[in-house]
């Protein structure tokens, strides 16, 4: 990911907070000391860092809803939940989400919502056939 280091440094500090860790708590510990929710929370603050065209989020988390994450902090990125909860369907759409996959997931189902994703990515200007074409050229240069 190409963030510049100025957003990151803005970014980091507000999602290291969003999850409840401090920057000092988070450079001292190793992941696998932290209980899975806290795991998890790390996880989704990781991701949102990097701005991603896509999250794919499981509706609960061990320690709390993923929604009461997006109430702490602005997610402008899509979002196809995958989860075995069928009763937050409705809140689901309401904080950028593309899909709702109810567990276990149907390889036809993540195919339509991933196309249902590129459709809205293609009004939005998004070239997959040069996303992909850089992506095979970066991946030979490692």
């Amino acid at each position: 990911f190409q963030i510049p280091k100025k957003v990151q440094k803005e970014r980091i500090p507000q999602l290291l907070e969003l999850v409840g860790l401090s920057q000092f708590d988070a450079r001292k510990k190793q992941m696998r000391r932290y209980s899975k929710g806290m795991q998890q929370r790390v996880a989704m603050a990781q991701t949102l860092i990097n701005d991603p065209d896509l999250i794919f989020l499981d509706i609960h988390l061990a320690d709390d809803l993923s929604f009461n994450k997006f109430n702490q902090i602005e997610v402008k990125t899509p979002v196809i939940f995958t989860t075995a909860y069928d009763q937050y369907a409705l809140q689901a759409f309401k904080v950028n989400s593309v899909d709702y996959l109810l567990n276990p997931i149907d390889k036809e189902e993540l195919s339509v919502a991933i196309d249902k994703f590129k459709k809205t990515q293609l009004v939005t200007g998004v070239d997959y056939q040069q996303l992909a074409k850089t992506i095979k050229e970066t991946h030979k240069l490692n």
